[in-house]
C-alpha cells in the first residue's frame, strides 16, 4: 500500500462545511466547568453517527465523560484520541461565522478539536483501509476550573484510575505547527500570612506588632534567594523558576493589616519531581511565620507535572509524517512551556502523547474565534497521523 496515496484519498473527503457545522454546534452550547452534560450528549450522539460504539463515566455526574471505542478486524494497539469538554468560564457574544472565521466561547479551545476527532474517526471507519487495533476517543470535563469539591482534572484521572486509556494518546489541541516532545511541570500556590487582632495604626504599633505585607514580601525575597539555586534546565522548554501574580494587603497607608495574601505559580522541566519543587515553599513559609512570629498558611495545588518524549517515539513519528502528508512540510520538534492534559497523560496515565494543535492562538481570549482554513489543516494532519498509526506504520 502507498501510505501517502491512502492518506491524499483520506484527506480529500474531510469535508470543511461539515467540520464548521460540527464545530459550531458543539459551540453553541454553553459548558462552563461542571456544566457540561448538555455538551456531552451532543457530542456522544457525533461519536455513533461516525461510527463509535459509546459509553460513559459518571463519576463527575456534573461532567460526564464521553467514551467511544471502535475496533479494526485485525489485532493491534490503542490510539486514544482525547479532548476536553468546557471551556473557560467567561461570557462571550453568540456565536457566527464570518470572513472564514469562527467565532464563540470555546470556538479554539477546544471544540474545534473535538469535531476534528469525531471527523477522523468517520472518515477512518469508512476508508477500507487495512487499519488493526482500536480507535478510543474520550471527551471528559472540568480541565479549565475544577467543579467545587473535585480535583482539578478530576474526570480524566477518573479514565485513568478505571483503566480507560490507550497504548498512546493524541489530543487536538495545543502547538499547530511544531511537535512538543517535552513539557514544564507546573503547581499553583497561595499563601496567606496573618495575625490575630484588629488594624493597627503603625504609629501607635510603635514596632511591636507584625507586619504580616513585611513578613510577605520576607517570603517572596528569600524564595528569590533559594531560585538563583535552581539551575536544571532543559533545552526544549528552558529553566526552571517562580513567578508572583498577586499580592495583596490592607486598606489603608498607615494601618498594620492582619493578614497579607500572595499568589504566583512555579514551574519546572523534567528531572526535577512535585517534591523537590514544593520543598523550598514549606521551608521559606515555615522560616517566615517563625521569624516574625505569624500565621502562614501555605496552599499548593498540583497541575501537569514535567515530561520528556523520545524524538522517534511512534506517536511523535506518526504526528510529524500526518503533518508532512497534509502540508509538504516537515513539523519541527518544540518543548511545552504551559501545562495541558499531556502532561497527565505521561504522568498519570503512564502513556506517551502529545498535541496536534489546529487553531487554539485565540483560546481563553475574548473574542475568541478559530480560522476555518486552519481547523481542515489540522484536521487533515491528525487524519493522516491515526492512519500512520493504525496502519503499523509507526513501528
Amino acid at each position: 500500500m502507498d501510505l501517502f496515496s491512502t492518506a491524499r484519498r483520506l484527506t480529500d473527503v474531510v469535508d470543511p462545511g461539515r467540520l464548521r457545522d460540527l464545530t459550531m454546534e458543539l459551540v453553541r452550547i454553553p459548558s462552563w466547568p461542571g456544566q457540561e452534560r448538555a455538551v456531552s450528549e451532543r457530542y456522544a450522539a457525533m461519536l455513533r453517527q461516525a461510527g463509535l460504539s459509546v459509553s460513559w463515566d459518571e463519576s463527575c455526574p456534573e461532567s460526564p465523560s464521553v467514551i467511544g471505542r471502535w475496533s479494526a478486524t485485525t489485532p493491534g494497539p490503542v490510539l486514544q484520541l482525547d479532548g476536553h469538554t468546557d471551556t473557560v468560564p467567561v461570557d462571550h457574544a453568540a456565536p457566527y461565522v464570518e470572513n472564514g472565521v469562527l467565532y464563540g466561547r470555546g470556538a479554539a479551545d477546544m471544540k474545534c478539536g473535538l469535531a476534528a476527532m469525531a471527523e477522523v474517526c468517520r472518515i477512518l471507519i469508512a476508508s477500507g483501509a487495512p487499519l488493526r487495533g482500536q480507535l478510543l476517543v474520550t471527551a471528559h470535563g472540568q480541565h479549565e476550573k475544577p467543579a467545587p469539591g473535585r480535583r482539578l482534572h478530576e474526570p480524566l484521572l477518573r479514565l485513568f484510575e478505571k483503566g480507560i486509556k490507550g497504548d498512546v494518546c493524541i489530543i487536538p489541541e495545543g502547538p499547530e505547527h511544531e511537535l512538543a516532545i517535552a513539557g514544564k511541570g507546573l503547581f499553583i500556590w497561595e499563601i496567606t500570612i496573618s495575625r490575630d487582632g484588629e488594624p493597627v495604626h503603625e504609629v501607635r504599633a510603635a514596632g511591636t506588632i507584625p507586619n504580616p505585607v513585611m513578613a510577605a514580601h520576607r517570603f517572596v525575597s528569600l524564595l528569590t534567594d533559594r531560585a538563583r539555586g535552581w539551575t536544571l534546565t532543559d533545552p526544549y522548554v528552558g529553566p526552571e523558576y517562580f513567578f508572583v501574580g498577586e499580592f495583596r494587603g490592607g486598606d489603608l497607608y498607615n494601618a498594620i493589616p492582619t493578614s497579607c495574601y500572595v499568589q504566583g505559580v512555579r514551574r519546572y522541566p523534567f528531572g526535577r519531581s512535585f517534591e523537590e519543587a514544593r520543598r523550598d515553599f514549606d521551608d521559606v513559609a515555615s522560616q517566615v511565620a517563625r521569624e516574625m512570629s505569624l500565621k502562614a498558611d501555605l496552599h499548593i495545588m498540583k497541575s501537569g507535572q514535567p515530561y520528556r518524549l523520545r524524538e522517534d517515539d511512534p506517536v511523535v513519528r506518526a504526528v510529524r509524517w500526518g503533518y508532512q502528508a497534509a502540508t509538504g512540510r516537515e513539523m519541527p520538534l518544540a518543548g511545552l512551556r504551559l501545562s495541558g492534559d499531556v502532561s497527565q497523560f505521561n504522568n498519570d496515565g503512564g502513556i506517551p502523547a502529545v498535541y496536534c494543535g489546529l487553531d487554539g492562538d485565540r483560546g481563553h481570549a475574548t473574542p475568541e474565534y478559530a480560522r476555518l482554513d486552519e481547523i481542515v489543516r489540522g484536521t487533515k494532519g491528525l487524519l493522516a497521523a491515526c492512519l500512520y498509526y493504525l496502519t503499523g506504520a509507526a513501528g
